[in-house]
């Protein structure tokens, strides 16, 4: 008798496990979710600005290496600072590539509006 009891328990156990996971193994299938989608959007618009931050700040720094080059090789007062114009310049050119760059990327994704499915909307 304690043999069928348990054989039972453990039958409604296994039963009302599957009723639990059956529905969330058959929404899997349908694709993501929508927050799932949002985090997926929101870790490639982070790359993406990372990649032209990291861009920016390469090319700032190959800027200010060219710079300190001529300014070494610079004899007298007035090439040092056709050095620093072109320095600026350069730099200028930089920040204008850097704004295009993030203009293009646009804003970032925005998080869904989950709506609980009892919630009514008037």
């Amino acid at each position: 008798m304690k043999r069928l009891a348990r054989h039972v328990v453990l039958g409604l156990a296994m039963a009302t496990s599957l009723m639990l996971v059956t529905p969330l193994i058959a929404g899997a299938k349908d694709g993501p979710t929508p927050m799932q989608q949002y985090r997926s959007a929101l870790q490639t618009y982070n790359h993406e600005r990372s990649v032209i931050n990291n861009a920016f700040n390469t090319a700032i720094a190959n800027d200010r290496a060219v710079e300190r080059a001529a300014l070494d090789s610079a004899k007298s007062a007035a090439q040092k600072y056709l050095v620093r114009v072109d320095f600026n310049e350069a730099r200028s050119i930089d920040v204008a590539n850097w704004e295009t760059a993030l203009k293009n990327l646009g804003t970032p994704p925005q998080p869904p509006v989950l709506i609980h499915p009892t919630t009514t909307i008037t």
